[in-house]
């Protein structure tokens, strides 16, 4: 053990069974006991635990650190409620998961899995990206706290006393510990022991592996503990009901020092978790106040008094302290007292916002320079950390005191109308991405009909532009002469005008549209545009006749399109009046030209002959009917659609996107229309209308997009087909490229991987890479722009030629999972140069024992030198 006196060291050792202290100068053994040290060093395995800002963090085996994920209350042991995670840019949702009973548990997540308890007494296991429900397990009460997940052991507490341990895949029950009161306090695990606070009055410190007391019995005190405990430099921190705030030493339970609230002032800390950073704790407290204390000694620091209740846990996070009072404001407290004065007052406030809680229970969260809370009014709430503006509101029905939990770029907070939400990306959504820029070029028509003479008097009349058109403004522009009355339809592009009756045989007509007709960018044409057309002077007495049909056969789609095609325009009113299906289906029609399309809003039943009529109600643009009722029949499949939709085009892509564009996407079958606009989205927001053509949907904005500003287009899960299979995002290619095919034991190459889509590289794609032998200088990359990464791989030691598997799932937000393999051969040998002799050799895996070595000689050679230079001066003594 060691004093922090400089220059000195203590050394304990045994002497006749009693332990004697001596002082050692560092002038005459500081050799050897460097050296030693150096040894021990150099040789220790390197730890799994890193020391950030007096905090001790465990790491996964990838190097991310706890910010990063969102294991237990709070995020990480400290309770700093602080994640190095993304924010979504806006409040839209991608799960809602009900549980038909308030949440006020606080959600924690680990690989795509959400975590957290409900009033229903039951704690439940969601997939976010889906919101399937893996399992739930019910406990004898509700349940209050949240979760711990550590490794494949999730640790929950009920209101019935007990703690469980649950297995994380399964839900099945691994072990409870049961206490003497309610526990409402959530979980913490560190060391192969869960600490936790029940309202019997006793802290608890329970050992996994066998559930005895760590510290032989709980730590006592006199009050019920409600909140949940942070973890911190060899201690734990808590308060209790009794007025008292506590440190306690992790290893033995005993009680490092304590801090008294005045009970006069209802004081104790009931519902508020502590946050310790930089040396200080933070925790609110019911006498109004937020005190900040000395981590080692306990004295106070500061304190900063609200006018009501702080039931909310602070978040920590750039020298400031977020938390909510019951006084219906949240505020950003400076965690360095400004003047010294041991108080901080509200002048001396960073900022504060009017969050009308008055529950203050919800805890906030830091991440991305914004900070989350909940708030019972408003739902949750998204603020710049710097000065509180306001950056998007969730509102949820029955408000939030769960607290949010951030990970992943996404946010998940429980609500009191009994629902989980999930903000952001579910990572199973479409996503591309453009970029526009400022329109300034005016629109020009490409086509135009009918043109010529004898154009029959029923015909309509067309006009294809080279972009969208703002189409209040083009069908203002739009005139006929002689003047002819009638309605407008649009098809992409292109606008459609059909006359309410006949026009007039042997007729010249002049068609114009006039410049005030527009692009979305509101560019104007450059000069009106006009063509002339001329009417038979015979009337058409031909009738129309079907050219084409589809579907036909069997084992058709229970989601088609019925298309019919006829010889020339037709009557569109009397024509779809003319139509009927045995048995009946329902659908929307469109048409395009001669041909109309029904697309089906329900499916159709399985194993089923259908008979599709069009009956000689039909007629076309001047009256004349079909000749005969038209009928074909064609068979649904008997086996169930289980195919999900894929989108098969959309636009626009790229860069240099007129800002007056429009958005459409494609999909590979007809889409129930409501489900899949409802999951559409934009990222920056745009305002519009959607309209269909066919299986495409097509989003016009009501206003011209910024110039120069780059859009995501997202169409997530929610959306489906009309049998309810969900979309499914495209798949990443992966292609793995290993330096070589076959290698020597114990040497190290390099491992490249590709991830592409359409044989494009897909940037920032992450790869996760995985052998079935030996060692990889990482688990997890993000792909660079051109798609690539790579890691370095140290073969294993064989005694015979084996086959090492390599394989690399590769994910991306708008991607469906990718993955691939690749086997190398790696052979017994030990000599370097053979196989792989660029390959280096794996240093790493040997520093410890080298240096060990190293250090070892170094401390013979100065035992030497002590000896040689005590014999000298014991040979002088003995000479005088």
């Amino acid at each position: 053990m060691f004093d922090r006196t400089p220059g000195v060291f203590w050394i304990a050792r045994r002497e006749h069974n009693n332990l004697r202290m001596d002082v050692c100068p560092m002038k005459k053994r500081g050799v050897v006991i460097l050296a030693t040290v150096f040894a021990l060093v150099l040789s220790f395995p390197f730890s799994n635990l890193q020391i950030v800002s007096g905090e001790e963090i465990p790491t996964r085996g990838d190097g991310i650190d706890e910010h990063s994920r969102w294991l237990q209350f709070r995020g990480n042991l400290n309770n700093t409620g602080y994640s190095s995670s993304s924010v979504p840019s806006s409040d839209r949702t991608f799960l809602e998961f009900p549980t038909l009973w308030p949440i006020w548990s606080s959600p924690v997540s680990k690989n795509g899995i959400v975590y957290f308890g409900s009033q229903s007494k039951s704690i439940y296991a969601v997939r976010a990206s889906t919101g399937e429900e893996i399992w739930s397990f019910e406990t004898g009460a509700k349940i209050d706290s949240s979760p711990y997940v550590h490794n494949d052991t999730v640790f929950v507490s009920s209101s019935d006393s007990k703690l469980y341990a649950l297995n994380a895949t399964t839900g099945e029950e691994l072990w409870n510990f049961t206490t003497g009161g309610e526990i409402i306090s959530s979980p913490k695990y560190y060391d192969g022991v869960v600490f936790f606070g029940s309202k019997d009055w006793n802290f608890y410190a329970i050992n996994i592996s066998d559930q005895s007391h760590h510290w032989g019995a709980p730590f006592q005190t006199g009050g019920e503990i409600w909140g949940t405990p942070a973890i911190a430099d060899s201690r734990i921190f808590f308060g209790s009901n009794d007025g008292n705030f506590y440190s306690v030493w992790i290893e033995n339970g005993t009680m490092d020092w304590t801090f008294g609230i005045d009970p006069v002032l209802n004081g104790s800390v009931r519902y508020s978790s502590a946050a310790v950073h930089k040396g200080m704790v933070i925790v609110g407290s019911d006498d109004f106040n937020v005190y900040c204390l000395n981590e080692s000694t306990g004295e106070k620091i500061w304190n900063f008094t609200t006018n009501d209740y702080v039931y909310s846990s602070p978040a920590v996070h750039n020298d400031t302290v977020f938390v909510g009072s019951n006084d219906l404001y949240f505020y950003a407290i400076p965690l360095y007292d400004p003047n010294g004065d041991g108080m901080i007052d509200h002048s001396e406030v960073l900022w504060k916002i009017y969050t009308q809680d008055f529950e203050g229970g919800s805890s906030p969260a830091v991440a991305e320079g914004k900070v989350l809370l909940g708030s019972t009014q408003y739902g949750l709430i998204c603020v710049n950390e710097t000065d509180g503006s306001y950056y998007w509101n969730f509102s949820i029905p029955g408000g939030a005191v769960s607290s949010p939990a951030v990970v992943d770029g996404r946010v998940f907070i429980g609500g009191g109308n009994g629902v989980m939400y999930g903000l952001g990306s579910s990572g199973l959504e479409y996503i591309w991405q453009f970029t526009t820029v400022l329109d300034s070029i005016s629109p020009t028509v490409t086509d135009s009909s009918p043109t010529g003479t004898d154009v029959s008097v029923g015909t309509i009349i067309t006009v294809t532009f080279s972009e969208p058109m703002n189409r209040t403004r083009t069908e203002g522009a739009f005139s006929t002469s002689p003047p002819v009355g009638g309605s407008f339809s649009w098809s992409g592009t292109t606008m459609i005008f059909a006359s309410t009756s006949l026009l007039s045989n042997g007729t010249l007509y002049t068609i114009t549209v006039g410049s005030g007709a527009t692009d979305l960018a509101s560019n104007s044409l450059d000069s009106s545009y006009s063509w002339q057309f001329t009417t038979t002077s015979v009337p058409d007495t031909t009738p129309p006749t079907v050219i084409d049909n589809s579907p036909t056969g069997t084992n058709v789609s229970i989601c088609p399109i019925i298309l019919v095609t006829f010889t020339e325009p037709m009557n569109r009113t009397a024509t779809e009046g003319a139509f009927s299906a045995l048995p009946t289906i329902s659908g929307v029609t469109s048409w395009y030209r001669t041909t109309m399309m029904f697309i089906c809003t329900s499916p159709l039943a399985y194993g089923t002959q259908y008979t599709i009529m069009v009956d000689a109600m039909a007629t076309d643009g001047v009256g004349n009917s079909l000749s005969s009722d038209y009928s074909w029949q064609f068979t649904t499949t008997s086996t169930p659609d289980t195919t999900p939709p894929i989108v098969t085009d959309k636009s626009p892509t790229g860069t240099d996107v007129s800002s007056g564009t429009t958005i459409t996407v494609t999909f590979s079958e007809p889409m129930d229309r409501s489900s899949t606009e409802g999951a559409f989205s934009t990222s920056p927001t745009i305002e519009g209308t959607f309209s269909w053509s066919g299986t495409t949907l097509i989003f016009t904005p009501t206003s011209p997009l910024l110039p120069g500003v780059r859009y995501t287009i997202i169409v997530d899960a929610r959306a489906t087909d009309v049998t309810g299979n969900r979309i499914i995002p495209p798949i990443l290619d992966v292609e793995i490229i290993p330096e070589f095919d076959r290698i020597k034991s114990n040497r190290v190459m390099t491992i490249t991987f590709l991830i592409t889509h359409d044989q494009q590289p897909v940037e920032g794609a992450f790869g996760q890479i995985f052998v079935s032998i030996g060692e990889l200088s990482q688990q997890q990359a993000s792909t660079f722009p051109d798609g690539t990464n790579s890691v370095k791989y140290t073969a294993p030691m064989v005694q015979e030629n084996t086959t090492v598997t390599i394989t690399v799932i590769a994910n991306k937000a708008g991607y469906d999972e990718g993955r691939n393999s690749h086997q190398i051969v790696v052979e017994p040998g030990t000599a370097y140069g053979d196989v792989g002799a660029d390959s280096e050799f794996p240093w790493h895996k040997y520093v410890g024992y080298i240096g060990a070595v190293v250090a070892l000689v170094v401390v013979n050679v100065a035992l030497v030198v002590l000896l040689v230079k005590r014999r000298k001066t014991d040979d002088e003594e003995g000479i005088s």
